[in-house]
């Protein structure tokens, strides 16, 4: 049963509930500023991780940026 865990399992669960909603609501509401500066941008991966970042969004910035480099866009 979920309610026999210990407290700190409990803890540890929320938050993780809690950090993926915020990553999901961050992408939705900066989805549109990331494809914007993309567009303008020269080295998509760098510049749009720097923009994002600058707009108080860092982990999205970062994830973007990594995702470019996986895929190999640059």
């Amino acid at each position: 049963m979920l309610y026999c865990r210990s407290n700190s399992q409990r803890k540890y669960r929320t938050f993780v509930v809690v950090a993926l909603t915020a990553m999901i609501a961050l992408t939705l509401i900066g989805g549109r500023f990331i494809q914007t500066s993309r567009a303008q941008a020269s080295l998509p991966g760098t510049v749009s991780g720097i923009v994002v970042s600058v707009g108080g969004v860092p982990l999205l910035g970062a994830t973007v940026t990594l995702r470019d480099t996986l895929t190999g866009a640059t």
